[in-house]
């Protein structure tokens, strides 16, 4: 009754599809197919006063990315353990711990002759094993009607990680070797409280205190030397308040106002990568960038209609951005602090029962996510940020029987979508058109079915290194089991 185990196996294989626009492609271009699989364990044990989790997960994965020469191969384990102590009827604590490792190999092309996609030879290999261990605890108690709860905790998590890099300049050309080192500590702590002055109106505050620190960390060429990066640190403290009030029974109105940050991943700070026409170059100066925002919105509950209106505003400092360096041959970016980003807009979310069994789930949002300041290029101040559509919408009908058939149709819609910062070129707008089915065979055993881009509308997803392509029309069938 209260000992209980669980296994899941997932396999996946598929020759994939060309993802280079047709009229473009050359002798090097093929499926971008591969293959995965991932098995996970997990054991847990129930008291009324005691919980207690232990987790295992093995993923591997194999993927060519649609160019002759270019394969990933990714190997992640991690595991991962949890505990809650009822201490009263009021009281509660919790803590978890995990433990991540990852190696990541890549193997990437380039042109033999710019431009000319009749022919590569590999340009560059990399071996990144990175390491993360961490957890955190929370204590949360119940006070009263008006002190409804408090919230305290503490998280920590440190990564390592090292990019081994071999580059070479042309067709039998002798290597030149490049490793990005570094580590990174983060330490946060948190405190959280529900205050109801009134029965009608909910105050939540939260405080959180985040510490970075990056450190050892150091780049090492043949030929060259190494070169070794001041440590940095950085403490901020961030916080948010939000408030919600029930005008009548059926709506409500609330707000949020608060401010975050984000350090500047290992990657961003070490990873070189070079491509078929294109190349992302690291920074190991980056710093970290914040952020501050708000955002308002109602709530809407009758009979048959459930949904929300929201309106947002985020502005990003010191915005970590790739910047193009070069265009010629090699179209390159390269990681930088630029000034700031906007991003303001309205999002609409609701669902309505159409009939029984029968309903329509929407969505739209609209994002205006435009650079505000840029000192490195003040050319590009005022445009809008590289892919995010200014309009998003989806729309999903559903019929769903209990314990009976289930299937939807669902519309996906995008639009206005930017390819660069330069606002030159744009992205195709999208209409993607979806299903799925499902429906009990016997028991615990139900089948399905699923068609993505069923109308194999064609649109183009990024010019970054080559014309990139979006998904062509894919079906999936299967099985479930239930034990």
């Amino acid at each position: 009754d209260r000992f209980g185990i669980s296994a899941n196996i997932n396999y996946h294989q598929t020759d994939g599809y060309i993802p280079q626009q047709a009229d473009l492609r050359g002798a090097i271009d093929q499926p971008a197919g591969g293959g995965n699989a991932n098995v996970s364990f997990k054991t847990d044990y129930t008291s009324p006063e005691f919980r207690w989790y232990g987790r295992a997960n093995y993923y591997n994965s194999n993927q060519n990315i649609g160019r002759a020469l270019a394969d990933n191969h990714q190997l992640t384990v991690n595991v991962q353990t949890g505990a809650t102590w009822k201490l009263s009827e009021a009281e509660t604590v919790e803590a978890n711990a995990f433990y991540l490792q990852q190696n990541f190999t890549t193997n990437n092309p380039s042109f033999v002759i710019p431009g000319d996609r009749n022919s590569a030879f590999l340009s560059n290999l990399h071996q990144i094993p990175s390491t993360s261990i961490g957890g955190y605890t929370q204590y949360s108690r119940t006070i009263n009607e008006i002190f409804r709860s408090v919230q305290l905790g503490l998280d920590l998590r440190q990564i390592q990680s090292v990019d081994r890099s071999q580059v070479f300049s042309a067709p039998g050309a002798s290597p030149t070797t490049l490793d990005g080192y570094g580590k990174q500590l983060f330490v946060g702590g948190f405190g959280q409280a529900s205050v109801f002055p009134i029965p009608k109106l909910e105050i939540l505050g939260s405080l959180r205190l985040d510490y970075y620190r990056n450190y050892e960390s150091k780049q090492v060429s043949a030929p060259g030397g190494t070169t070794d990066f001041a440590n940095e640190d950085r403490v901020q403290l961030n916080p948010k308040l939000a408030t919600r009030y029930q005008l009548i029974e059926p709506l409500a109105i609330r707000a949020s106002i608060y401010r975050a940050f984000r350090a500047p991943t290992l990657d961003a700070m070490h990873y070189n990568l070079l491509v078929t026409g294109f190349s992302l170059r690291s920074n190991p100066q980056l710093a970290p960038e914040t952020m501050v925002g708000g955002d308002v919105g109602l709530d809407l509950n009758i009979s048959r209609l459930k949904g929300q209106v929201n309106f947002f505003w985020n502005e990003v400092n010191h915005a970590i951005t790739p910047v193009a360096t070069s265009f010629f041959p090699v179209f390159t970016l390269q990681w930088f602090n630029v000034g700031k980003l906007r991003s303001r807009g309205v999002e609409v979310l609701g669902e309505v029962e159409l009939a029984q069994h029968w309903s329509a789930i929407f969505g739209y949002t609209y994002t205006d996510s435009t650079i505000t300041s840029n000192p490195a290029d003040p050319t590009i101040v005022g445009n809008r940020n590289p892919n995010i559509p200014l309009h998003s919408e989806t729309v999903t009908l559903r019929y769903r029987q209990p314990e009976g058939l289930d299937f939807a149709f669902r519309l996906r819609a995008n639009q206005n979508i930017f390819a660069s910062t330069d606002n030159t070129v744009k992205l195709s707008d999208q209409f993607i058109l979806d299903f799925n089915v499902a429906y009990p065979i016997y028991k615990n055993v139900s089948a399905f079915v699923i068609g993505e881009n069923i109308l194999d509308d064609s649109y183009l997803v990024s010019i970054v290194g080559a014309n990139w392509m979006g998904a062509p029309r894919q079906f999936f069938g299967g099985v479930n089991v239930t034990l």
